[in-house]
């Protein structure tokens, strides 16, 4: 009989754990097999690790059972046209490991992704049938940190667990460690925004990552891949001088849209209308947001509650501005609030060498989880002076995924 391994696959699924900015994280090669799938990378300039151009045409079908990971893939490999299987691993010497230069159901494999490169001194892999397949190095081309993926992977999780030991447990603990842990965590949700808008800004420079973390944001989770490949084809100069239509925008990701069970206010077609409506009643609104915000101090407000802090920072009038004169009315609800917390405080933080950590701690919530925004409701802490806000929200997110409850 034979077993998983003499058939080329590994016992287990696989997973890694990597030393991430903020301690060690666990990645599941599912992870990177859903990456692919959703081609969450900046896919316009790929090249393998011989130098040779890929260009995807299909991701291929993911495969849940033997052999490689997609089926029926089609790239386009220095210009020629091929028909194959991609095989996805964390390390190139995986594909010796596993044994698949032995097993004749990876002979189709034309391309091998991997997350990290090769040694110099390490072989070029090949199939049963001598064939030499490419190698493409995925971590150059990853558009947010590994930590991200990860943090993200679990948040698709969330809804679908239950959390109740894991609720008791916390809700056994004295009110003051449960705040002093609350505002610990949130703490590192918000030093992990920020790290990643600190990586967009050197890249790319502060305008041109408003404008694309602000369609990411836009896409939400399911579609942020395709909004980050439009933000690049698209940068904010070509939207001010030559407005495409929404359209046009929707149809250069045909085929990478998410869109089943999607309620109709997140399609994103409204999502793009929203955001070329922005451009064209504010073209220079990265700019003008910047310098709003530069002008505001709200560290010495840093010790009191979120009413108190919510009155003495003038924040409805803040969100006003942000919301009618910036934004220009274009985004409302729950899916403003987002975009502050997740795109701009951040982006403000690095750029203007200004912690805004107490504002986006204070900040209502966004779109989350409806198990976290209740999660706190049997505890003392939510209350009349001290109503349900981001920080919160944030910090029951990061214990949720260090619970590994999802």
């Amino acid at each position: 009989m034979e077993t998983t391994q003499s058939l080329g696959c590994p016992p287990f699924p696989q997973q890694e754990e990597f030393q991430g900015l903020y301690g060690a994280i666990t990645i599941p090669e599912l992870t990177l097999q859903k990456i692919w799938s959703r081609k969450d990378f900046f896919d316009k300039n790929l090249f393998s690790y011989s130098r040779k151009k890929i260009q995807i045409l299909k991701p291929g079908r993911w495969n849940q059972f033997e052999g490689p990971d997609f089926k029926e893939a089609e790239l386009l490999i220095d210009g020629k046209k091929f028909t194959g299987d991609v095989e996805i691993h964390f390390h190139p010497n995986d594909w010796f490991s596993h044994g698949h230069h032995q097993n004749s159901n990876f002979s189709d494999v034309i391309l091998h992704v991997t997350l990290f490169s090769p040694t110099p001194q390490h072989p070029p892999i090949f199939t049963s049938l001598g064939f030499c397949p490419e190698t493409l190095v995925l971590l150059p081309y990853l558009n947010q940190g590994l930590e991200e993926y990860a943090l993200e992977e679990a948040l698709l999780n969330l809804q679908n667990r239950d959390n109740t030991d894991f609720m008791q447990a916390f809700l056994n603990k004295p009110e003051f460690e449960i705040k002093q842990l609350l505002f610990q965590k949130a703490k590192l949700r918000w030093q992990q925004k920020c790290s990643f808008a600190g990586v967009r800004i050197e890249q790319n420079g502060p305008e041109h990552t408003c404008h694309q973390m602000i369609l990411e944001t836009l896409g939400y989770r399911r579609n942020r891949a395709p909004m980050n490949a439009i933000a690049t084809h698209y940068p904010l100069s070509s939207l001010v001088q030559n407005p495409p239509s929404v359209q046009e925008l929707f149809s250069f990701q045909e085929g990478n849209w998410k869109l089943a069970k999607l309620r109709p206010a997140n399609h994103p077609k409204k999502r793009l209308q929203q955001y070329l409506s922005l451009v064209q009643k504010n073209p220079k609104w990265p700019f003008h947001y910047l310098n709003c915000i530069q002008k505001l101090s709200v560290s010495k407000f840093s010790s009191q509650n979120t009413v108190s802090f919510r009155k003495n920072i003038g924040m409805s009038e803040l969100q006003s501005v942000i919301k009618n004169q910036i934004l220009a009315e274009t985004i409302s609800g729950t899916r403003f609030h987002t975009v502050v917390i997740d795109a701009l405080l951040p982006i403000a933080t690095v750029h203007l060498n200004k912690d805004f950590f107490n504002l986006w701690f204070h900040w209502q919530g966004g779109d989350i989880p409806s198990n976290v925004s209740t999660f706190l409701n049997p505890t003392n802490i939510i209350n009349k002076n001290q109503p349900s806000c981001n920080g919160f929200n944030q910090a029951v997110i990061q214990l949720f995924i260090e619970s590994q409850i999802i």
